[in-house]
């Protein structure tokens, strides 16, 4: 394990029994995520609401270079529930979370020469804004 790792990557295998959601980001007003894969297993594509203990963005200040670079986000869930938005006017799914980790392989900005000798298992503090 290098010496700077933040967060090791997990594999989808290790999830199967454990009550989780997968997601990834989007930049839109008012969601921060699409969801892909409900607790349930099923695949789906639908925006919603993660709030609880900690997520990526607040959890550990990662970079938006990591969050934007189309990794696939795991949640662990707490409770799901439909809450009212009066900003957007609609009713929304919101899923209260007890942590998080990244789907294995880590995947980052490509543009970025020192990105491709990154571990694609773990999660470094050069994915950290500064």
């Amino acid at each position: 394990m290098p010496r700077e790792t933040i967060k090791t990557s997990v594999k989808y295998e290790s999830l199967l029994d454990k009550k989780n959601i997968l997601c990834i980001t989007q930049r839109t007003t008012g969601f921060d995520w699409i969801l892909i894969r409900d607790e349930y297993g099923n695949e789906d594509r639908q925006s919603i609401w993660i709030t609880g203990v900690a997520v990526p963005q607040g959890d550990i200040g990662l970079t938006q270079d990591f969050i934007l670079g189309w990794n696939t986000f795991v949640f662990y869930v707490e409770e799901r529930r439909v809450v009212y938005c009066e900003l957007l006017r609609e009713s929304v799914i919101e899923y209260v979370v007890s942590g998080w980790d990244v789907l294995y392989p880590i995947r980052r900005d490509s543009a970025n020469p020192f990105n491709w000798i990154s571990s694609r298992k773990y999660m470094t503090e050069a994915d950290l804004a500064q």
